[in-house]
C-alpha cells in the first residue's frame, strides 16, 4: 500500500497581459472545444488538427465525422473550417481557451515549436488541447439539457449565434466565473492599470459607468472586449468602451459582485510547499535592492525573531537598511504619506545618552498636566496595530548610547512572552490598561473674560489630547499595549569609546548582524539608487512574520514532522548540554567553564531559524546542509556576540589554545562546504564564520577580544 504522491509545485501561468493577439467569435470557439471533448470520448487530450497542404490546418476526419453525426448536419464543414481554433494564431487561442476560460491547455502538436511560431507568415500548425476541469463543468451544464435542445444550442453557438435566453445566460455565467481570476491591463499615458473582472463591478458600485478606454488593447483585455461586444456578459452593456449595467437583463448584479470578490479571496489556497514560491519572490526582490555583507539574511533572522541588532562602524548605512525594508514593503495607499520622505511603516527613534529608564519609549502619566505623555514608540506601535497586514519597522538609532537594559528592560522581558495563538502571535501587555484607568480625555477650565476669571460660574471642557492621541488613549484604556506581530524592532550599534557595552541579556534576545561596509563602487549602482523607492509589488508581511515561537510547534506541524528525528538528534548533539557535561565535540563542550555557554533559548531559536530555511527550500527530503547553515547563523549571530574577555578567560587546553581556535577547528571539521552544480557553496555562511573567528582570535593577541 502506497501513500499519495507528494504535492507537486507548479509554475504559475504567465498572464500574457501585453500580447497583441486577439480572439473573437467566442461562442464558436467554446462550442467547438466542447464538441472536440465529446468526439474524443471525453479523454484528457486531443490532437485535433492536421496540415491541409495550403499553409493552414483542418480538423481531423474522425472528429469532423463525429461532429456531423452528433449535430445531424452534413454541411457543417464550411462552418468548422472558419473556426478560430483552426484559423487563429496559437497565442490568441491560448489566451482565450487556456488563460481566460480554462477549458484546456492549447499547444503545438510539435512541442519543440515556440509559441511565437505563427506570428508571421500566416501559416498555421497542428495543435493539441489538454483538457482541464472546466470542460467537465461545462459538460455538466449542457448534460442537464434534453438532447434536442443541447444539439440546437451547440449548432447555434458553432455558428456564433446567440441561443434561447435562459440557456444563454446559464452558459455565459459559467464563462464569467471562469474569467474572474484573470488579469487585465489598460494602458493610458504610459501608465499601466491592472485589474480583474471584480474591478468592473466595484467601479460600477461607485459610478454609473466604468471606462475600458486604453491607448493599446492587449492580451486578455482584448478578449474581455470581445465578450462585452458579443454580449457574453449579458448583464453588462458597452458603448465606446464605456461599460454599464444592462437593466434589461434579469440578474442580481450586487450579489454576483460580492460572490466574485469572495471567490477571489478564497481561490488562491496556498499548499504548504507553495509558500516557497512566495518566499523566493520576496527574497529575489530583497536581494535586488538590499545588499548585505556576505550572505547573512535579514529576512530569515527577522522571521525567526522580530528583534535585530545591526552592528558596525559609522556610516555603513545601518539605519538606511531599516528604511529600505520599509520602502520595499509599504503598500499603496495612506501609508505612502504625501510630502513625507519616508514610508508610513517606518519610524526612526534616536536614543539619547541620558536615557536611564523606559519613560522615553513608554511614556508616563504627568500629575502636573493631568495626561499621559505619549511617545513616538507608542504612536508607531498603535499604527502597526491598526494596519495588521503591513510590516512596520522601528529603528532605534545608536541604541547603545545609553544602557540598553535600563531603558529597554520592559520590551526585552515582554518579547520573551510571545505565544502562538489562533489570533496570531501575542505577548503579555507592555503597558497594562490599568495604567490608563485614571487618564481623563478632557479637563474642565474656567471661562476667561476680559482678563479675569469668573469664579465658580462658567466653565468649559477642553480636550487634553490631539485627535489622534485621544484615539490612542481610548484604545489603551480598553486594551493596554501589546507588541503586535507585524512590528519589527531593529537597533543600530556603533561600538566605540563613547558607547555602552551590551549585556548578555540584550544579546541573548536579539539576532546580531554585522555591517562594516563593502565595495565603495556599490554606492553608485542602480540597486543603490533604487533602494529608497516604493515597489510596484511590495513584499508581503508573510515573508517577515514569525510562524512559530517554540521549537515544539515546528516539530508538531505536519509539514515538518518528517524531520522530527534528525532535528531532535542532530541539534542537541551539535550544541551540547549546558550544564557542564557537554561532549568536547560540541559548541557547549568548547565553551565549558565559561559564561558564554548557551542553553534552551538558543536551541529553540536555532530550530525556528531552521524551519524558515526548510520552508524556503521547499521542504526537501535532505536537510543536512540546512541544519549546518542554521547552526552557522546561530553561531555568528547569537553565540559569538556573547564572547568577550582577556586571554586568560578564553584559554583552553591548559593555555595551549583558546575557545576561538577550538571553535574554528570545530567548524572546519563539522561543516565542510561543497560547491553545487551551479557553482554556489552549500554553506554560504561558512567563510564568514571562519573569518570572524580568525578576526576575534587575532584581536586576542592584544590581550582582549570581543565581537564588535
Amino acid at each position: 500500500m502506497r501513500q499519495p504522491v507528494e504535492y507537486k509545485s507548479r509554475e504559475p501561468l504567465n498572464s500574457l497581459t501585453g500580447i497583441k493577439s486577439s480572439l473573437s467569435e467566442l461562442r464558436s470557439v467554446v462550442a467547438l472545444t466542447y464538441l472536440l471533448y465529446l468526439s474524443n470520448n471525453k479523454k484528457e487530450t486531443i490532437s485535433y488538427s492536421v496540415d491541409n497542404g495550403r499553409n493552414g490546418i483542418c480538423l481531423k476526419d474522425e472528429y469532423l465525422d463525429y461532429i456531423k453525426k452528433y449535430l445531424s448536419d452534413k454541411n457543417v464543414d464550411s462552418v468548422i473550417s472558419k473556426n478560430p481554433l483552426l484559423t487563429s494564431q496559437i497565442e490568441s487561442i491560448y489566451v482565450g481557451v487556456t488563460l481566460m476560460f480554462g477549458l484546456g491547455r492549447v499547444s503545438f502538436e510539435n512541442s519543440a515549436m515556440p509559441m511565437t511560431k505563427e506570428r508571421t507568415g500566416g501559416r498555421r500548425y497542428p495543435k493539441t488541447i489538454d483538457f482541464a476541469s472546466n470542460i467537465i463543468n461545462l459538460d455538466l451544464i449542457l448534460e442537464g439539457l434534453d438532447n434536442s435542445t443541447r444539439v440546437a444550442f451547440l449548432k447555434s453557438w458553432l455558428n456564433n449565434n446567440p441561443f434561447e435566453t435562459n440557456i444563454e445566460l446559464r452558459v455565459a455565467t459559467f464563462l464569467n466565473i471562469c474569467i474572474e481570476n484573470n488579469l487585465f491591463k489598460l494602458k493610458n499615458d504610459g501608465i499601466d492599470l491592472f485589474f480583474q473582472s471584480e474591478g468592473i463591478y466595484l467601479g460600477l458600485q461607485k459610478d454609473d459607468t466604468v471606462t475600458l478606454k486604453s491607448d493599446e488593447k492587449v492580451g486578455p483585455t482584448r478578449i474581455l472586449n470581445s465578450m462585452l461586444n458579443e454580449n457574453l456578459i449579458p448583464w453588462l452593456k458597452v458603448k465606446s468602451s464605456e461599460v454599464s449595467y444592462n437593466s434589461e437583463c434579469q440578474f442580481n448584479y450586487d450579489a454576483y459582485s460580492k460572490i466574485v470578490s469572495t471567490s477571489l479571496d478564497i481561490k488562491d489556497i496556498k499548499v504548504d510547499k507553495q509558500t516557497e514560491t512566495i518566499a523566493e519572490s520576496a527574497e529575489s526582490a530583497y536581494r535586488e535592492t538590499l545588499k548585505t555583507n556576505g550572505d547573512v539574511d535579514f529576512i530569515t533572522s527577522l522571521k525567526t525573531k522580530p528583534f535585530l541588532l545591526l552592528a558596525g562602524i559609522s556610516g555603513t548605512g545601518k539605519s538606511q537598511k531599516v528604511q529600505e525594508l520599509a520602502f520595499m514593503t509599504c503598500p499603496k495607499g495612506e501609508l505612502r504619506e504625501n510630502g513625507s520622505t519616508t514610508p508610513g511603516n517606518y519610524c526612526l527613534i534616536e536614543v539619547k545618552p541620558n536615557w536611564h529608564d523606559s519613560t522615553e519609549l513608554l511614556g508616563y502619566y504627568s500629575a502636573l498636566s493631568g495626561k499621559y505623555e505619549l511617545t513616538d514608540f507608542i504612536r508607531f506601535t498603535y499604527k502597526a496595530i491598526c494596519n495588521p497586514k503591513v510590516p512596520f519597522f522601528l529603528c532605534l538609532d545608536e541604541m547603545n548610547l545609553a544602557p540598553v537594559e535600563q531603558y529597554f528592560a520592559e520590551f526585552l522581558s515582554v518579547l520573551e512572552t510571545r505565544k502562538k495563538t489562533e489570533e496570531g502571535i501575542l505577548t503579555q501587555p507592555l503597558l497594562s490598561k490599568d495604567k490608563f484607568s485614571n487618564c481623563e480625555l478632557v479637563k474642565t477650565v474656567p471661562v476667561k473674560r476680559e482678563g479675569y476669571v469668573v469664579d465658580g460660574e462658567e466653565y468649559e471642557e477642553t480636550s487634553l489630547y490631539s485627535e489622534i492621541d485621544e484615539e490612542i488613549i481610548r484604545y489603551l484604556k480598553t486594551n493596554g499595549l501589546r507588541l503586535p506581530d507585524n512590528l519589527f524592532v531593529i537597533g543600530t550599534v556603533n561600538m566605540d569609546d563613547t558607547t555602552h557595552q551590551f549585556s548578555r541579556k540584550v544579546i541573548d534576545r536579539a539576532f546580531t548582524i554585522e555591517m562594516n561596509g563593502g565595495k565603495m563602487e556599490d554606492m553608485f549602482s542602480s540597486e543603490s539608487r533604487l533602494s529608497l523607492e516604493y515597489r510596484e509589488k511590495p513584499v508581503d508581511l508573510r515573508e517577515f512574520k514569525s510562524e512559530f515561537v517554540r521549537a515544539y510547534e515546528v516539530l508538531e506541524d505536519s509539514r515538518y514532522n518528517r524531520y522530527h528525528d534528525i532535528i531532535t538528534e542532530r541539534i542537541p548533539k551539535m550544541l551540547g548540554n549546558s550544564d557542564g557535561s557537554a561532549d568536547k565535540n560540541s559548541i557547549n563542550g568548547i565553551l565549558n567553564e565559561t559564561p558564554f555557554r548557551v542553553s534552551y533559548r538558543v536551541q529553540n531559536e536555532l530550530i525556528l531559524y531552521l524551519s524558515v530555511l526548510i520552508s524556503k527550500a521547499g521542504f526537501p527530503d535532505e536537510i543536512e546542509n540546512l541544519i549546518g547553515e542554521a547552526t552557522l547563523a546561530i553561531l555568528l549571530e547569537k553565540i559569538l556576540p556573547r564572547v568577550q574577555g582577556e586571554q586568560k578567560q578564553l584559554e583552553t587546553q591548559e593555555g595551549k589554545s583558546n575557545i576561538l581556535k577550538d571553535l574554528k577547528e570545530y567548524v572546519a571539521k563539522t561543516f565542510t562546504p561543497q560547491v553545487n552544480e551551479d557553482g554556489e557553496t552549500t554553506l554560504p555562511l561558512y567563510d564568514k564564520v571562519m573569518k570572524k573567528l580568525s578576526e576575534m582570535d587575532n584581536k586576542l593577541t592584544g590581550y582582549y577580544t570581543n565581537f564588535f
